[in-house]
């Protein structure tokens, strides 16, 4: 009698302890935030140990996905080719818990990719903040120039109406300016080849204070479509 006591003891003990074993919470990782911007011509899915992390819409050309939440420190991180099992490209990056991060993609080897730690600090509240990323595999370095734009109606209205003018020069491939306090409103930008005065492209956006932007380049010169030399934005939402 006394030794079926014992048995039945010891399958409880037993059977409480599997209990409290199957009711732990699983490990909270330590988690960062990283958007991916597809400065290439391929169109492609990004994938964190395997699982993908851009949802449902892969990347185009030219497209981005914001800031999203990641496992931090070192991880391995693969490209796929939109409807293709296949691995374009794998590599192991390392991310902090403390930053933001930005991943180009100007293609789908290891040259081709290059991270950005995202420091955007807004110290005056009445301007934008605006960096510049070459993603553009020409081998050149770039400039870039941001003015706002001055319309009848403003001159008219205004008497103190000032053309104000930023530049970030010398920017090479993979790289990136800090960010800069820009005007706001509807605002010129043009991009050039380093010391030279021919834009080789010039387009209007519109900013907003207390926001970042990123404006980078993209593709190459005497290309047409996805790879022709073009640029974009990418807005930074906090």
């Amino acid at each position: 009698m006394k030794f079926r006591v014992v048995i039945c003891a010891a399958a409880i003990l037993a059977g409480l302890t599997s209990c409290n074993k199957d009711d732990l919470a699983p490990p909270v990782l330590p988690s960062t935030r990283m958007a991916v911007i597809n400065a290439s011509a391929d169109v492609f899915n990004i994938l964190q140990n395997g699982n993908r992390i851009n949802g449902e819409a892969s990347l185009y050309p030219g497209g981005a996905m914001g800031y999203t939440a990641v496992t931090a420190g070192e991880q391995n991180y693969q490209l796929k080719r939109m409807g293709s099992p296949d691995v374009a490209l794998n590599m192991p990056m390392t991310l902090d818990t403390l930053n933001n991060y930005s991943f180009f993609v100007t293609g789908l080897s290891p040259e081709e990719v290059f991270l950005l730690n995202d420091k955007l600090v807004f110290d005056v509240d009445t301007v934008a903040k605006v960096r510049f990323v070459n993603a553009s595999p020409e081998e050149i370095n770039l400039d870039l120039m941001v003015r706002n734009i001055i319309d009848e109606e403003e001159e008219e209205e205004e008497e103190d109406t000032t053309i104000v003018t930023t530049r970030i020069d010398n920017v090479a491939f993979k790289t990136a300016s800090a960010f800069t306090n820009a005007v706001t409103g509807n605002i010129e930008i043009k991009i050039f080849r380093n010391g030279t005065s021919n834009a080789l492209l010039t387009d209007t956006i519109s900013l907003q204070a207390r926001q970042g932007y990123t404006i980078f380049a993209k593709g190459r010169l005497n290309q047409s479509g996805d790879r022709a030399f073009g640029h974009g934005v990418f807005i930074h939402q906090q």
